[in-house]
């Protein structure tokens, strides 16, 4: 389930790109697999979209990407320019105020949180397998960028807390997964947690924690993909971090 609803997602961001944001100059772009959907709908339906424009990117392999399909004025992050508009993936959300989202699988949560914060206006993208009623119930871990210089610090903090974590482990080497930014990702196991935003926001506040998984009151609209084709879109109370209803529009 969820990749047919991806790609019904990902088609629908990028109209409201070609149409409702075709003026917007300054684009910025999330990390993952949903986020490349959005690029190669874009490429099929305007390739002339990357051209003129200035791009922030999230990570290495968004920038990377982005420059492959012809964007010319790409960066990282937000050094020299905000976004008039952002959207991204989630691996988790609950549709309501505030769209309160687990995000950061891809271990580019530090930029991703610094672009959905500045941008203008923040596009969720996702498909149906990743809604939830409450926040951490589908199992996915609450990451956290680190730096390494206080890495033994907010170890021995999540132990006194009685949090239970693990530093991710990377793939194609020895030694933790290290992220574009040069944060050591630690993953906190959020399944028992009553209100994960509340502990998010905690473990934001520690010293040497550049960013949490947990997004809250950051985005202005979810676009939710169905493996029936349709997409529904969500519209959220930004600055708002509860996890009240709010109504769908097709």
């Amino acid at each position: 389930m969820g990749s047919a609803g991806k790609r019904v997602a990902a088609r629908t961001v990028a109209e409201m790109l070609l149409s409702e944001f075709r003026d917007a100059r300054v684009v910025g772009v999330g990390t993952g697999s949903t986020v490349a959907l959005v690029l190669e709908e874009l490429a099929r339906l305007d390739p002339s979209f990357f051209a003129g424009r200035v791009f922030l990117a999230t990570s290495l392999d968004t920038l990377l990407r982005l420059k492959s399909l012809g964007a010319s004025s790409v960066s990282l992050g937000v050094q020299t320019a905000t976004p008039e508009v952002y959207f991204d993936g989630a691996d988790e959300v609950v549709l309501g105020e505030g769209c309160p989202a687990i995000k950061g699988r891809g271990a580019a949560l530090y930029l991703e949180k610094l672009l959905a914060h500045y941008s203008s206006f923040s596009i969720m993208v996702v498909d149906e397998s990743k809604v939830s009623k409450r926040l951490g119930e589908l199992g996915k871990p609450v990451p956290l960028d680190a730096d390494p210089l206080a890495l033994a610090g907010i170890e021995n903090t999540l132990r006194r807390m009685g949090v239970r974590f693990s530093l991710r482990e990377a793939g194609g080497k020895d030694g933790p997964v290290v992220s574009d930014t040069g944060g050591i990702v630690i993953d906190v196991d959020v399944k028992d947690v009553d209100d994960v935003v509340a502990l998010g926001a905690r473990l934001e506040s520690l010293p040497g924690v550049r960013a949490s998984g947990v997004f809250a009151g950051v985005f202005d609209r979810v676009v939710v993909g169905y493996d029936d084709g349709r997409s529904v879109v969500f519209d959220c109370r930004r600055g708002v971090t509860g996890a009240e209803g709010s109504a769908p529009r097709a």
